[in-house]
């Protein structure tokens, strides 16, 4: 995500302690379904580890950083081995390699790669799966493109109900004074508000 800067109409220390309502705050605690999109090499595996990954629970494990997390469970079983022609990777592509554990490749993945590819993260669940820990627990929920697409308008237009409501009410303390103390020769401004 990018998060522009503009110039304010208030000191930037007049910003301190403003937030956004608590509705458009992420809680990342407890939650551990991460959705994903069939494929695209989804036929290289058997009917049986295509149904397992997404009934599953996989662990991530100590080797997860930012190329990559590489998750424990059941195994899944390719129809004929695990190499492909090297082809992009998308970030949130799920990599089967042929010891059949899971790798879900993160922001500073490999630009190209040979190994079959069960299912990519939609994007609107990657800052989630960021968010995990060796040791936590993950369950992937197989969705529609349709639903992806969906999923994407919605946290677009939540990204922009933030920024309307940071623009129209972000800089507008319920009460604000200011104040001049003086101690001993020197002089301090303060601003006293009242938020929500």
């Amino acid at each position: 995500d990018e998060l522009g800067l503009r110039k304010t109409p208030a000191p930037i220390q007049d910003l301190v302690n403003r937030t956004i309502p608590v509705e458009y705050i992420p809680n990342y605690q407890g939650s551990s379904c991460i959705r994903a999109i069939l494929g695209p090499q989804d036929d290289c595996f058997t009917n049986d580890s295509i149904e397992r990954f997404f009934s599953s629970e996989y662990e991530v494990t100590n080797e997860a950083d930012r190329m990559g997390y590489r998750l424990s469970g059941p195994t899944l079983e390719h129809k004929a081995g695990a190499d492909i022609i090297s082809d992009g990777i998308s970030f949130g592509s799920i990599q089967i390699p042929g010891h059949g554990m899971p790798i879900v490749m993160m922001a500073d993945r490999q630009t190209t790669g040979g190994y079959t590819k069960i299912a990519t993260v939609v994007s609107t669940d990657m800052p989630l799966m960021a968010q995990f820990k060796p040791g936590d627990k993950i369950r992937f929920e197989k969705i529609s493109v349709y639903k992806a697409h969906m999923a994407a308008r919605n946290y677009e237009k939540t990204i922009k109900e933030i920024k309307n409501y940071v623009r129209d009410n972000q800089l507008k303390p319920l009460k604000s004074k200011r104040y001049s103390i003086k101690v001993g020769d020197t002089t301090y401004d303060a601003l006293v508000e009242e938020l929500e």
